[in-house]
């Protein structure tokens, strides 16, 4: 953020941190390409380049910045483009733990991997844009909250099932799907939400009354509840 940059703000301190992160980032990113195992991650060609890497990018930052001075705009964009994908990293390995967890929790109790998907790991799932809708929202941006919660799914499907299908289809060609009952209870629960949604607001001057909002509880809660009995039957 600006903030973060002021001249109030910036000082030897933030300096050498702004070093030592740089480094620390190129750590998690190795340690998340070479899976969790820092053995390999020590051993591996590609690991010991990113970590060599992040500690070029360190020095660079603390020698092209001064105590008194704020960085200028290409160290500022180096270190947000080394923040980006040190956050990919982050979440990438918080997802893999969480599926580690969420399975070994379905072996204790005898719940399906795709039982778990449909209620803790989606809800884990939706916690970050929860958060950040609700904040935008009481900040006095209601517009950029139901946007964002209805364009944030969408970018999700077009990069995490776009993007592999799209490489999958262009190498081993079309790829066959079986629409099972629970595809089909998740397309006509997802339609009915937008749709319901689309009409509420057309017919309160583009408004959402809150009792839509328990509509939508309700309607979730059926959705969910099918979903599990289709996986519990399939099991």
């Amino acid at each position: 953020p600006p903030a973060t940059f002021s001249s109030e703000r910036w000082n030897g301190d933030m300096r050498r941190l702004s070093g030592i992160a740089c480094l620390g980032a190129a750590s998690v990113i190795a340690f998340d390409a070479a899976g969790c195992d820092l053995r390999l991650m020590v051993s591996d060609s590609i690991c010991q380049s990113l970590v060599i890497l992040g500690c070029c990018i360190g020095l660079v930052v603390y020698c092209r910045t001064s105590d008194d001075t704020i960085p200028s705009q290409s160290i500022r964009d180096l270190l947000v483009g080394v923040a980006f994908c040190s956050t990919v990293a982050w979440l990438d390995l918080l997802a893999s733990e969480t599926v580690a967890v969420l399975e070994t929790v379905g072996a204790a109790v005898g719940l399906s991997s795709a039982v778990l998907g449909v209620t803790a790991l989606a809800w884990g799932n939706c916690i970050g844009d929860l958060v950040a809708d609700t904040v935008v929202a009481r900040a006095g941006n209601p517009q950029m909250a139901v946007a964002s919660v209805f364009n944030s799914p969408v970018f999700s499907q077009a990069m995490a099932l776009g993007v592999p299908v799209a490489v999958y289809t262009h190498s081993k060609g079309p790829l066959a799907v079986d629409l099972t009952g629970q595809a089909i209870l998740s397309f006509a629960a997802l339609s009915t939400s937008l749709l319901a949604t689309a009409a509420v607001a057309s017919r309160n001057d583009s408004s959402i009354p809150r009792r839509h909002a328990f509509s939508l509880f309700g309607l979730y809660g059926v959705y969910m509840l099918g979903s599990v009995a289709f996986e519990l039957d399939r099991d």
